[in-house]
């Protein structure tokens, strides 16, 4: 228990860094993302590591109910004044943090061509993309692409 990092610390495993497709989707380069999907299909598969942050509904503007509940969601992004750090962090796919971004019908489209599995994978609090898509807003079309390739 000796080498455990300490509360606040990130211990960073080369396994979940973030691979270019990532990095295309935190930036919401959905052409770049597009085409690295078609390039280097793995990369849907490989979980990623992130900053999980804590978003009060209330300060989000989401038609809070005044009771300062809010979720844990995984985005990597910085703090932008309207979020609140938790000292954690949340393993995605790409196809999870795009839910996060609220992307193209076409990229999400690309992502389960691509790796199919990635419909039924769950992150660390157990949602699946159509649990985030919504959580986020994605848009109705990317909810029907979704629910088009869930095998339930």
């Amino acid at each position: 228990m000796g080498n455990a990092p300490s509360r606040g610390q990130v211990n960073v495993d080369e396994r979940y860094k973030p691979t270019k497709l990532f990095k295309y989707v935190q930036k919401k380069n959905w052409a770049k993302a597009v085409q690295r999907t078609a390039q280097c299909p793995n990369e849907c598969s490989q979980w990623v590591r992130v900053p999980a942050v804590f978003v009060n509904k209330n300060e989000e503007g989401n038609g809070g109910n005044g009771n300062n509940s809010g979720s844990l969601r995984g985005t990597g992004q910085a703090n932008d004044g309207r979020t609140k750090r938790a000292e954690t962090t949340s393993t995605l796919l790409p196809i999870m943090q795009a839910c996060y971004n609220r992307p193209p019908a076409t990229f999400i489209l690309s992502q389960l061509q691509a790796f199919p599995n990635s419909i039924q994978m769950q992150d660390d609090y157990d949602r699946m993309p159509l649990h985030l898509a919504c959580m986020e807003y994605a848009g109705l079309e990317v909810v029907k692409t979704l629910l088009f390739w869930n095998p339930r």
